[in-house]
């Protein structure tokens, strides 16, 4: 079965989920001013002043961290940060995202992003191309933000403002669920799988894409007759997968055929392949369709 399939892992994010993003600014020090970002705080050529930013953030504290899970994410420490707050996911088998709003005293927005881009970088983190925004769905890092993964960690830097003497943005960070108990699979976690199925009486491959829920492992499921598929296991329960396929299968423009206790039918956007999903449980489901080349006999 000819098929690519795009893995979540730590081992394999510099190759295939991973991207590099040019910053505004990409060295230690930013041309045409006297402020580096090398050390803890990306400050000026005067001493860190946090009163505008306490008046501006005036529930927030000074030094502000994203807790111990999050550790190897330093913010600057001459920042002033509001409670971090939980803003969606956290249920069964879901990523828990969680938003910060927080004020540094500089200027020049190049600066947020050189030092946070220096630290994670520093510490491990990589440039992410996704980001999982509702807690189960790997959608695109959206446009102007800059997003990082760790291993199934996930941080995000966004809505960034600067004004006379200080910058407002806003981080969101991305914890994992429980990962999931997977025996015999192989190691790695997928987002998507990305295949191909031969319609009748064609040897031209057609391509269809399956996002798949936070944390699922998965092994090539092929039987006799031309059937072709996957044997998945995820974090969450089989009413999550099952519910998790239902949205973003529908919101990727796929009709649902027919559906008989935890077996479903869905078509692909284009209608011409009926591919069959059975939800047994979160740590083991199944997704299969027929693929007619070259057996033809079968279609």
């Amino acid at each position: 079965m000819k098929s690519s399939i795009m893995r979540f892992s730590q081992s394999m994010q510099a190759t295939v989920l991973v991207f590099l993003i040019s910053l505004a600014a990409c060295g230690n020090t930013v041309s045409g001013a006297s402020i580096t970002t090398s050390g803890t705080n990306p400050t000026g050529t005067t001493a860190p002043n946090t009163a505008n930013c306490l008046q501006a953030l005036p529930n927030g504290t000074a030094a502000p961290t994203l807790g111990s899970a999050f550790s190897d994410a330093a913010l600057p420490a001459s920042s002033v940060g509001s409670a971090l707050a939980k803003i969606a996911g956290g249920g069964n088998g879901e990523f828990t995202i969680s938003s910060m709003s927080l004020c540094t005293p500089t200027n020049i927005t190049a600066n947020i992003q050189q030092y946070l881009n220096t630290e994670l970088t520093a510490n491990g983190w990589l440039h992410s191309n996704t980001f999982p925004s509702d807690g189960s769905f790997e959608a695109a890092c959206p446009a102007n933000t800059y997003c990082y993964a760790k291993g199934i960690r996930y941080f995000e830097l966004l809505s960034i403002n600067s004004s006379q003497s200080m910058t407002l943005y806003s981080v969101e960070i991305g914890a994992p669920p429980p990962e999931p108990v997977c025996n015999s699979f192989f190691p790695g976690y997928y987002y998507i799988i990305k295949t191909y199925y031969y319609p009748s009486n064609s040897n031209t491959a057609v391509s269809f894409n399956v996002p798949l829920p936070p944390l699922t492992r998965e092994e090539p499921n092929n039987a006799a007759g031309s059937l072709q598929g996957f044997v998945l296991c995820s974090a969450g329960s089989a009413s999550m997968v099952t519910s998790f396929i239902d949205t973003h299968l529908t919101s990727l423009g796929w009709k649902e055929v027919s559906q008989t206790g935890p077996a479903q039918v869905w078509a692909t956007p284009d209608g011409k392949l009926d591919v069959n999903f059975m939800f047994t449980s979160g740590l083991q489901w199944n997704i299969y369709w027929r693929s007619c080349y070259p057996n033809t006999a079968f279609c």
